[in-house]
């Protein structure tokens, strides 16, 4: 600013400046720094300031003027870079300036420097601001052009490059396919997952649950390998991610398993060939086969690697052993086993006998292999009788009193042998063991029981009553009153027949019930014997009793004796044989 004469002082009189100007008061010079944050834009975009200046000169004398001063925004293209097109797709991006233009309606001019591709079109916003690109490529290339945008106040260039894609197909996401099987512990796995869609390369990962322990996932591949180390039923996820970060998960089952022993051994008999094969599943043949503890019954072994326990059984006993089986990968299991081995073995009484009076007793084998063959093996039996070969029957008449004692051998068919000793006493024929005969003529002989009369009506089911007449010639005998015994139905599982009715075979550890035959009205003393033996804690009711059960067990024999006046009662014995 410059006035006529020496100017002493210059004044802003009225309005202001921006805060950043200074006016010198000395010199009539505005000066200052336009800040980033000076601009708020009006309707045209930018901030007047309008003012007066009054300059005066020394004499007093003074001019003033008015002024506008105009701040303004500088044209900037903030677009940095613009997108990636491809071949054959729509393509669109904007490129936007900012400043001040002259008029806000008309907004800045947009020149491109070389011109676009043909395909590719600029459209100007309608506040002039922005740059829309917009169009179709046709053919995959790289373009490069100046962009110039400017106002009536300033211009700003810059340069951008537009790169163009050759086209592609669509992606589909990727799926994981293949199947994983089952392993075995020890033996080596390897399965190869595959992926169809999404986009190489694939990473894969477990995504949940726990795989068999000794496996793992390649990352890049897909392969799940390794060796088992524990059996077990796994159950996992497998996720695969593709090149664009697509994921694909799947979920799988896998069973390790480890050997196992099957089969069953059954119990032997001594002397008998044995012959039983164990099997191995879920190993890995071929397998080896132990015995890891316990005792194989004597005379067996088993094989290394067919897992048959064989060979002939010598000794008798139950045996209780482990055995073993390692499959190729040294993986092993074990079973434990009982075989009880049994031998022959004889069951049976012998009773006592009377002198003339047929004998007949069978014993019986058990727990070898048929046929036996009986035999006496040491002692004397009675004389008059003899053992059946094959029947076990020892029969005959007695002929000499005595006490016999002797050892009955069994052989079976695989010549193991087993014995049992006896005792059997053979009396002489008396009157009283005269009434005891099986037949009427027995009864009646004269010279077994002198003038003895025999009730014709007791004869029912062997039920016999003996009475002495009154004769001078009767000799003081021991008369006896026979009657019979028998076991009640229900108890019965089955009896012998003619010489051997009086064997009953019953259940063991049951109770046994009696009936005893038809007596006189009045008895007393009346006792159960057992092996000869009185039975003080078993009574008797209304012609029954009953043996308990802890009593029913092996063999035995059972009768009763009771007295009626002065006659000695007794019943018939009957042998029973507990199974």
């Amino acid at each position: 600013m410059q006035a006529t004469g020496a100017v002493t002082s210059w004044k802003i009189t009225q309005g202001s400046l921006p805060y950043y100007l200074t006016l010198s008061e000395t010199t009539g010079e505005i000066f200052g720094t336009v800040p980033d944050d000076a601009i708020e834009h009006n309707a045209r975009g930018v901030k007047e300031y309008k003012f007066e200046v009054t300059a005066s000169n020394i004499s007093g004398a003074s001019a003033s003027k008015s002024f506008t001063i105009i701040v303004y925004e500088p044209v900037t293209i903030i677009t940095e870079t613009i997108p990636h097109a491809k071949v054959g797709e729509e393509y669109s991006a904007i490129i936007e300036a900012t400043g001040t233009s002259y008029e806000r309606s008309t907004g800045f001019a947009w020149v491109f420097v070389p011109a676009f591709p043909s395909w590719l079109h600029c459209n100007i916003s309608d506040d002039g601001y922005k740059c829309v690109l917009s169009g179709t490529p046709t053919s995959e290339g790289t373009y490069e052009f100046t962009v110039d945008c400017g106002s009536i106040y300033s211009a700003y260039q810059k340069v951008f490059t537009l790169v163009v894609d050759p086209k592609t197909e669509p992606v589909t996401p990727p799926v994981i396919t293949g199947t994983l099987s089952n392993g075995i512990v020890g033996k080596s796995y390897s399965k190869t997952l595959t992926v169809s869609g999404g986009t190489a390369p694939y990473t894969w990962t477990k995504s949940s649950g726990t795989m068999p322990t000794g496996l793992k996932i390649g990352k890049t591949t897909g392969k799940i390998s390794g060796k088992p180390t524990t059996a077990g039923t796994y159950k996992f996820k497998i996720k695969v991610t593709d090149a664009n970060g697509a994921t694909a998960t799947n979920s799988y089952t896998v069973k390790i398993t480890a050997p196992t022993i099957s089969g069953t051994l059954t119990d032997g008999v001594v002397g008998k060939s044995y012959s039983k094969t164990l099997k191995a599943t879920g190993g890995t043949s071929p397998y080896t086969w132990t015995k890891s503890s316990g005792t194989l019954p004597t005379g067996l072994k088993v094989g290394k690697t067919t897992g048959k326990i064989s060979g002939k059984p010598t000794e008798a006993g139950t045996y209780k052993f482990k055995i073993k089986v390692t499959d190729a990968n040294g993986i092993t299991a074990t079973k434990s086993y009982t075989v009880t081995i049994t031998a022959p073995k004889i069951s049976g009484t012998l009773s006592a006998g009377v002198v003339g009076k047929s004998y007949s007793k069978t014993l019986k084998a058990s727990g070898g292999t048929a046929p036996y063959t009986w035999t006496k093996s040491s002692g004397t039996m009675p004389t008059g009788l003899k053992i059946g070969k094959t029947t076990g029957k020892i029969s005959g008449k007695p002929t000499k009193a005595g006490t016999y004692k002797f050892k009955i051998k069994v052989t079976d068919a695989n010549g193991i042998t087993a014995t049992k000793s006896y005792t059997v006493k053979i009396t002489e024929a008396s009157s009283s063991s005269a009434a005891n005969t099986d037949s009427k003529e027995a009864l009646n002989a004269p010279e077994n029981v002198n003038e003895l009369s025999y009730d014709e009506e007791a004869t029912t089911n062997q039920e016999y009553a003996l009475t002495p007449t009154e004769t001078e010639e009767t000799p003081e005998a021991s008369v006896y009153y026979v009657t019979g015994l028998d076991v009640a139905s229900e108890d019965v599982i089955s009896q012998g027949t003619e010489r051997d009715e009086d064997l009953v075979i019953v259940r063991a550890n049951q109770p046994v019930r009696f009936v005893i035959g038809i007596w006189p009205d009045e008895v007393s003393d009346e006792k159960v014997y057992i092996d000869d033996e009185p039975a003080e804690e078993i009574t008797i009711s209304e012609g029954t009793f009953s043996i308990p059960a802890e009593l029913v067990y092996d063999d035995f024999k059972v009768s009763v004796k009771a007295k009626a006046g002065d006659y000695e009662l007794e019943t018939q014995e009957l042998y029973i044989s507990a199974e």
